[in-house]
């Protein structure tokens, strides 16, 4: 069984990770993924058929509650994304084009997300407890292979053996 243990809300700058821990956090990222996670001003371009979009702030807090390390911002194209032990982390970066470019315009903290000037706006706090949720009740659940995850925004229920690799 993979086992992905959150972190407390204190982030140590390091985290030991592997690939399949990362794959499997991906994994239940995707099945969470919903309109009601998507950042409000791009609910009306979401669609299952790109569920990473409008959601990089509220995964780079969850891909930080579990691995640590930094959040990183790019400016120009309005996105967030992890950096954990020199290693960068985007798992919503599949809701950009292969030809998009990303550029670390600079580190924001996690209290700047959720308690910011436009974290109001954003919904940031709503929207992270909810995939939060999600994600770690997903994760719990990963070595029950009854276990479905119906997402009643999807045209079809996911069985969790067919998005999260059980050994």
């Amino acid at each position: 069984m993979h086992e992905i243990k959150k972190k407390s809300n204190l982030v140590s700058a390091t985290r030991f990770f592997t690939e399949s821990t990362v794959r499997d956090l991906e994994s239940a990222l995707r099945v969470a993924f919903d309109i009601d996670t998507c950042y409000p001003d791009e609910r009306k371009d979401w669609s299952p058929e790109n569920p990473a979009y409008g959601q990089c702030a509220v995964t780079a807090l969850v891909v930080q509650d579990y691995l640590g390390g930094d959040i990183i911002y790019d400016q120009k194209n309005i996105h967030f994304w992890n950096r954990v032990e020199k290693i960068d982390i985007d798992l919503s970066r599949n809701q950009f084009s292969e030809n998009v470019v990303l550029c670390e315009t600079r580190i924001r903290s996690r209290q700047e997300l959720l308690e910011g000037p436009r974290a109001e706006v954003a919904e940031t706090l709503r929207r992270y407890r909810i995939l939060e949720d999600r994600v770690s009740n997903l994760l719990m659940n990963v070595s029950n292979k009854e276990m479905w995850q119906v997402n009643p925004k999807l045209s079809r229920n996911v069985v969790l053996d067919d998005v999260i690799e059980l050994p």
